[in-house]
């Protein structure tokens, strides 16, 4: 009996063992299908979005900047983080048209967001640094956003629509205003982007809730494959992929998934 139960169970395991491997592979498949439907676009912008406690940085009272803790709470939510790419997404499409954009959620690692580190309470005397601010638990860690955007054409930038006028006139009239002239059409658009997705409140601007990378064409593939780190298995898919937010298309019927 002692045998044909140890058999039994070795079964078991290699029987496991099979379909977590062919699960693997699948995953594998779905990765790389992805990754080709992304590389028909040129993508030049990787964009990953931290949402911390603080939605400022400049000030010399940034506690003032804190959000509450039941809105804070909401950095955990894949509902409110999905809500946050379809206002931003907009935004983007009203400044610089219909330009490709992938969306991705993804576990911020390490546990605690970067945008925290400027506002890290180091006196353990101060009430601010205890009770109702600790993190959400430690060992899941909140939501960032992977995003990956497609190039921007001149001529959105030389003819600008009205809402792109109103975002430059608005950088115009910030404490850094920016010379269009100096830094050029390729200098000004990842300033533009940075300005645009900063109008959604869960980013705002702390410096640290935005940071930018230009993408290589011979680097894409690596780049992109990073946004599907938490897509483990096929149970993660439409948790990670923000479809609705994003141009991936049904191979079949060449209609974007919704």
């Amino acid at each position: 009996m002692n045998g044909l139960s140890s058999g039994a169970v070795l079964n078991g395991q290699r029987s496991q063992y099979d379909e977590l491997k062919i699960e693997e592979r699948t995953v594998h498949k779905v990765r790389n299908l992805l990754i080709k439907q992304a590389s028909k676009f040129h993508l030049p912008y990787y964009v990953v979005l931290y949402y911390g406690k603080a939605f400022r940085g400049n000030s010399q009272d940034p506690y003032s900047y804190f959000l509450d803790p039941e809105e804070y709470r909401k950095r955990w939510d894949r509902g409110q983080i999905r809500s946050t790419h379809n206002f931003i997404s907009k935004q983007l499409k009203k400044c610089f048209g219909d330009i490709p954009q992938f969306w991705f959620i993804n576990r911020h690692n390490p546990k605690r967001n970067p945008s925290e580190y400027s506002f890290e309470l180091n006196d353990p005397y101060d009430p601010r640094a205890h009770s109702e601010y600790t993190p959400l638990p430690t060992k899941t860690p909140p939501f960032q956003t992977d995003l990956y955007i497609g190039q921007i054409p001149d001529e959105v930038i030389t003819t600008p629509s009205e809402d792109l006028k109103r975002l430059i006139h608005k950088m115009q009239q910030s404490s850094t205003p920016i010379n269009i002239s100096e830094v050029g059409i390729e200098g000004i658009k990842p300033l533009l982007l940075d300005a645009c997705i900063r109008q959604a409140k869960w980013v705002g601007d702390h410096p640290n809730s935005v940071h930018m990378d230009d993408v290589p064409r011979e680097e894409f593939g690596n780049a992109f494959d990073y946004g599907l780190k938490d897509l483990l298995s096929l149970d993660d898919l439409n948790d990670v992929v923000d479809f609705p937010n994003s141009y991936f298309y049904n191979p079949k019927t060449q209609e974007r998934i919704k």
